[in-house]
């Protein structure tokens, strides 16, 4: 079920155990044993069904942030990958924002035709309503949507953070997992989106650049007061003339805690073609 269905249960089982394992094991919000009384429906049913009942928990999908500690280091491309490998293993509805209005390459990759609905949504939060997600959200696959925008370079983009904030809390009540491809530098919008990821996802390639720019973004990510897990992915490891593992991570402080190799044949023709290359990422 996505996020935003409430699971009422009804049934003959009287056991305390039982009640316990699936309320919070399996995710029933409430489970009523045989015979019914109309009070005890009326006391535990009622509120859940008018939209209460829920003591104020966070019951929206988890959101993913995915950004490249600078330009060209696949971040994008793990993005697209990792949304895919999560509807693959955990059979969950997925929800990929590309939030690179302009120069965007995610419908690309996928080989997917979007309109400028995102762009609205975010400059102008009071138009996003419950239709948004049908007119916006593109069909990848079964359980995945994509939603993203393809601007022209000269386009005067000018998104707000409650657009983003609407934006995204629609997505986490439709979706189980949100993987957002977020630019850098963040501005206000992006920081706000950070401090709403359950995990931050750094992408990182075997260079000097890269390990200045992740000792400063992750020093970014605690700024912004974000809870979630910064999670640290070497893309390219094995590229010729660039640097090992190692002093990768003496420089960034620890070891990378996901590392891909470089496939310097099959990422590439996957992307010109807009194919679906999934690449392992290790146990995310």
């Amino acid at each position: 079920c996505t996020p935003d269905v409430r699971v009422l249960v009804v049934g003959e089982r009287t056991e305390i155990g039982f009640y316990r394992d699936i309320t919070r094991n399996v995710g029933v919000h409430e489970y009523l044993h045989k015979p019914l009384t109309r009070d005890t429906v009326a006391r535990l049913f009622a509120p859940l069904i008018q939209g209460g009942g829920d003591g104020g928990l966070d019951r929206g999908g988890q959101v993913t942030v995915v950004c490249g500690v600078h330009g060209g280091v696949g971040a994008t491309t793990l993005a697209v990958n990792l949304a895919l490998q999560l509807e693959d293993v955990t059979r969950g509805h997925v929800a990929l924002l590309d939030l690179h209005l302009r120069g965007g390459t995610a419908a690309m990759m996928l080989g997917a035709r979007v309109t400028s609905g995102l762009r609205v949504a975010l400059e102008e939060p009071e138009r996003v309503d419950s239709l948004f997600l049908d007119r916006v959200a593109v069909p990848i696959s079964e359980r995945v949507r994509l939603i993203a925008a393809e601007e022209p370079m000269e386009a005067d983009v000018r998104p707000t953070e409650e657009g983003a904030r609407r934006v995204i809390e629609m997505l986490r009540q439709r979706f189980n997992h949100v993987v957002i491809d977020l630019p850098l530098p963040p501005g206000p919008v992006e920081r706000m989106v950070l401090q709403r990821a359950r995990h931050v996802v750094l992408v990182l390639a075997p260079d000097v650049a890269s390990i200045r720019d992740t000792v400063s973004v992750k020093k970014l990510v605690s700024m912004t007061g974000s809870a979630g897990r910064v999670i640290t992915v070497l893309n390219g490891m094995g590229r010729k003339g660039y640097l090992p593992t190692k002093l990768i991570a003496e420089g960034i402080g620890a070891m990378p805690e996901v590392v891909i190799p470089d496939l310097p044949r099959q990422l590439p023709r996957a992307a010109n073609l807009a194919l679906k290359a999934i690449i392992g990422i290790g146990g995310y």
